[in-house]
């Protein structure tokens, strides 16, 4: 057996609590007298249904209890104690008539025993021992509890960076749409490279065809595309219609809305996949976007194309999804949740968008994307 010094114990048993439980005055008082050279707090219990009175109103790190005592045994207090917590630390005094407890004890998680009468050296070891265990676990606890609120600040960091990115972007777009509209630069000058078409899987004309008979999505692609003619500020067009006079608790609602787009964003910066568990969120977005495109007659197409899209994303079936089509799927409902931010952030909220519908063509092209990379998946019938 290792020796162990009072140093040794102190380390680690000077922040923390003890409880003794025994019916016999004269060890509850002679153990008391010892541990409070080490512990923090050292107090007693004379059975085990005055222990568990004790256990519930205060906490203990350590307990050291008798196994023979009235009212309540050893047995079963440690029953009782284990239905409070599972993890609680328990060390029993035992003598040496009373071997037939062991393997009881030991079978409901006793972590330890002190044989009666106890020599100095073993209580110091067996005392040591329990106390660093405790140690350890309260180090483990803090460090998983600040690992996580790291990991809560990074992901909130990384809403903001995204939601400034993409009102960056989006301005960008409005400045060439000014520049193009006095003339300044010509649209031949600007070449848009689609680069998430290059990557698409390899799908058959005839499933292609199939996805543009059954969803109609590239006809409102061509709806949407033919309303850039007509087109209007999104604070005329709120103006206009009078929104927010008829709907007072729009803005309320959006930010519900904003805390369901940061769970997503946790999930997606969480999985490397795509899963049921996205698939939920996403639909849950749409649901409550959708609710807000039905009051705005203007966007029809687009509330539409997100029918659609919230249709099929109840139907997917991820067991036969690729690695390929996953990574894919999973950048495409990335794009829809921030371009439904931004839609939300520049249309309703800041209402600085010069076109109501220069969102639109990107919203349609990831769903019909979407589309594509579900076509070769089984669906529920």
């Amino acid at each position: 057996m290792l020796k162990i010094s009072e140093k040794d114990l102190k380390k680690y048993a000077s922040k923390q609590s003890v409880l003794i439980v025994d019916d016999e005055e004269l060890i509850v008082t002679m153990l008391e007298r010892k541990l409070k050279r080490y512990f923090s707090r050292v107090e007693s219990a004379f059975n085990g249904k005055e222990a568990l009175k004790k256990c519930k109103d205060n906490y203990f790190d350590l307990i050291i209890s008798d196994i023979k005592m009235p009212v309540m045994n050893g047995i079963m207090f440690l029953k009782e104690i284990r239905k409070q917590d599972i993890n609680k630390r328990v060390i029993f005094m035992s003598a040496y008539d009373e071997n037939e407890y062991f393997i009881e004890l030991l079978n409901n998680g006793a972590d330890g025993f002190l044989l009666k009468p106890n020599s100095e050296e073993q209580l110091l070891y067996i005392l040591y021992k329990s106390c660093k265990v405790i140690h350890q676990e309260k180090l483990n606890k803090q460090l998983y509890k600040e690992l996580d609120e790291k990991n809560t600040q990074l992901t909130k960091i990384n809403l903001k960076f995204r939601k400034l990115y993409h009102k960056l972007i989006g301005k960008i777009k409005r400045d060439i749409e000014e520049l193009i509209k006095t003339k300044e630069l010509a649209k031949d000058d600007l070449v848009i490279i689609d680069m998430e078409s290059k990557i698409l899987e390899n799908i058959s004309d005839e499933k292609v065809d199939k996805l543009k008979e059954n969803l109609n999505l590239v006809d409102l692609k061509e709806e949407s595309s033919n309303k850039e003619s007509n087109k209007i500020s999104a604070k005329e067009y709120l103006d206009k219609i009078d929104f927010f006079k008829y709907n007072t608790d729009i803005l309320e609602e959006i930010e519900l809305i904003d805390e369901l787009e940061y769970e997503i964003e946790s999930i997606l910066n969480r999985e490397d996949s795509v899963t049921m568990e996205l698939i939920e969120s996403v639909k849950a977005l749409l649901s409550k976007d959708l609710i807000i495109l039905k009051m705005l007659a203007e966007f029809d197409t687009l509330r539409k194309s997100l029918e659609l899209l919230f249709d099929i994303l109840s139907q997917i079936e991820l067991k036969n999804l690729t690695k390929r089509n996953d990574e894919k799927l999973l950048s495409y409902l990335q794009k829809i949740v921030d371009y439904l931010m931004d839609w939300k952030k520049f249309i309703l909220i800041n209402q600085d968008a010069t076109d109501i519908h220069y969102l639109d063509e990107e919203l349609i092209t990831n769903c019909i994307n979407i589309q594509k990379i579900l076509l070769s998946l089984d669906f529920k019938k």
